[in-house]
């Protein structure tokens, strides 16, 4: 693949990105990539954190949830492989007996598994403290023993514990830490080295934090993360993306499967995804299709249905509407290109 993409960071448009995603406090980094005929053009602007070092098109950035589609790949690799499978019931997992959930399920975000760890993780946060690390099954355990646990599963509610028993039943599959499995069989194969696990592996490269009023989100624990832990330049997030939808990861049943969208009810009056299949969001948007996933914490992977153009990036402050720009300029940009 390294033949087939070739590299540049010369900043394109980056006024235009300042100027419509500018914060009141500070300037946020923004990097946005993208992938058009074989070949990935970078830019950032802004600060990796405020007051800090300029932003650089080759710095890191947090995945997020986005962390979620290499996660259900690395799954779905192994239930091609025979070692896992998308219906069989899941009745327990790292000593926690779960009610019968699917992987399909969980890779589907339909488990219906409430997130206490996630707003206990919000609530110290926001209060300027920082949590203690979480045990290996202690967000799950926490999730299945909620008074709020709902029995009825199928439908559509983002989660993150759902992926949590992936990566264990990964774990399990492999006799591999997570992280070391996903390294074997996607970031060393496909030469990610930019990528890393966060806390599992050590930073590779510099990286811009995100922050949420003027507050590092990196003290977030992602220890439980399989979910949201990963890192790496949004290059190598194309890099991924092209070899995932150009059939080098997955057979073409299996992708098949994968993209198989149902549909996504509105939350809070947005809708992040016009549809959500196996670790891989959808969005409708000027007549085409954006197949790919966004992350909480700012970022966004995305590949423009029926064209060879990809588009990966991030701003560093927790904002849907600073997200949704950034995406729309890069849109604009593959436009004018005639890429899209």
């Amino acid at each position: 693949m390294s033949d087939l993409i070739s590299v540049s960071s010369k900043p394109y448009n980056s006024t235009a990105l300042r100027k419509s995603t500018i914060g009141k406090d500070y300037r946020p980094g923004i990097s946005l990539s993208v992938l058009k005929n074989g070949r990935i053009e970078s830019a950032a602007c802004g600060s990796r954190e405020p007051g800090g070092w300029p932003a650089r098109a080759t710095d890191a950035v947090r995945l997020a949830s986005v962390t979620k589609m290499f996660t259900a790949t690395l799954a779905l690799i192994l239930v091609e492989e025979g070692s896992l499978s998308l219906s069989e019931p899941i009745h327990d997992v790292a000593g926690v007996r779960l009610p019968g959930v699917t992987l399909a399920q969980c890779l589907g975000h339909r488990t219906r598994l409430p997130e206490p760890i996630r707003q206990e993780i919000i609530g110290l946060w926001m209060n300027g403290q920082r949590n203690s690390r979480w045990s290996r099954k202690e967000p799950l355990g926490t999730a299945v023993d909620t008074p709020k646990f709902e029995t009825e599963r199928g439908e559509f509610l983002c989660d993150d514990a759902g992926f949590v028993i992936a990566a264990l039943m990964i774990e399990r599959a492999t006799g591999l830490t997570f992280h070391r499995a996903l390294r074997r069989y996607i970031l060393t194969p496909l030469s990610l080295d930019s990528m890393w696990l966060e806390p599992q592996e050590a930073a590779k490269r510099p990286a811009i934090s995100p922050f949420v009023l003027g507050r590092d989100a990196t003290q977030f624990d992602l220890s439980p993360g399989w979910g949201g832990g990963l890192c790496g330049s949004p290059g190598d997030m194309l890099r991924f993306m092209f070899s995932l939808v150009s059939g080098q990861l997955l057979g073409p049943e299996t992708y098949a499967r994968m993209i198989e969208f149902h549909p996504v009810p509105q939350q809070n009056g947005k809708t992040r995804y016009d549809g959500y299949g196996l670790g891989v969001g959808m969005r409708e948007l000027g007549g085409r299709r954006l197949i790919g996933h966004m992350g909480e914490l700012g970022s966004f992977l995305w590949w423009i249905e029926g064209t060879g153009a990809f588009l990966s990036g991030s701003v560093n402050r927790m904002s849907f509407t600073a997200r949704e720009r950034l995406i729309d300029d890069g849109l604009t940009w593959l436009a004018r290109e005639g890429i899209c």
